[in-house]
């Protein structure tokens, strides 16, 4: 019998190779149910790893958006005071006979908005009077996530013709005193209350609304100072009852 040649060996294999392939010599197809088992185990376990971290990062991102829009509104009011005698916005502006709340007034004026963008109620705030973190909808009384102090600000009101009149050089540590903060309320007052707002606040809310205590270290304010820097702070750290002082007064 001849010897197979050096080129059939090396090309070909061995003479003796089984081509078709017995049985017990296949490649097993699919997985056994034991393994399926484990790589949705592996799969379940890494989600619940990484959903949490996905949250603090999405509440963080949500977080940083509202400081980012808070400081917007903080560039538009000293925009407007540029262009009105160094006056801070007043928390009810005055058109025609009747009076605007801020927010609309400050959009038209500085934003090249319109009041229809505020309109109609029942919707989120638009643009940066919007927090992603809150789920207001606006009201014929508010159309911002933000709120301002009354005693702050020069107002006009057709029915009770408020008048204060302060200029942003009039506050000497404008690094103390409050601008804008997270508010269900137009106006920052201390004649109200509720279950996720502290009435010696003045109504300043929460971004966990209606879940955590005022004095939770967890619920947390975004809050504008008069220099123009933004940062997250405790709600429970906000605690003045008086209104002639800090952060309301300068």
């Amino acid at each position: 019998m001849s010897q197979p040649s050096l080129f059939n060996t090396f090309v070909f294999g061995h003479p003796n190779a089984n081509w078709g392939g017995d049985s017990h010599r296949q490649s097993r197809l699919g997985f056994t149910l034991i393994e399926l088992l484990v790589v949705i185990s592996i799969i379940s376990l890494l989600i619940s790893i990484l959903l949490p971290a996905l949250a603090a990062a999405r509440k963080s991102a949500q977080t940083l958006q509202c400081g980012t829009n808070q400081r917007q509104v903080f560039v538009a009011m000293v925009t407007y005071a540029q262009n009105h005698n160094d006056w801070i916005v007043p928390t009810y502006m005055q058109n025609g006979n009747s009076n605007r709340l801020w927010s609309v007034g400050l959009a038209i004026e500085t934003l090249n908005m319109t009041a229809g963008d505020f309109w109609p109620t029942g919707q989120r705030p638009p643009g940066i009077f919007a927090c992603p973190s809150s789920d207001y909808l606006t009201t014929t009384s508010h159309y911002s996530d933000w709120g301002r102090s009354t005693w702050i600000s020069r107002i006009y009101h057709q029915d009770y013709q408020w008048h204060q009149e302060l200029r942003h050089t009039d506050i000497k540590e404008p690094g103390k005193i409050l601008a804008t903060t997270d508010s269900r309320m137009v106006t920052l007052t201390s004649n109200s209350s509720g279950a996720d707002a502290i009435n010696s606040t003045f109504n300043i809310w929460g971004r966990h609304r209606g879940s955590l205590p005022p004095d939770d270290p967890s619920n947390v304010v975004n809050i504008s100072y008069f220099d123009g820097h933004v940062r997250a702070q405790q709600i429970k750290e906000l605690q003045y009852v008086d209104k002639n002082s800090a952060p309301w007064q300068p």
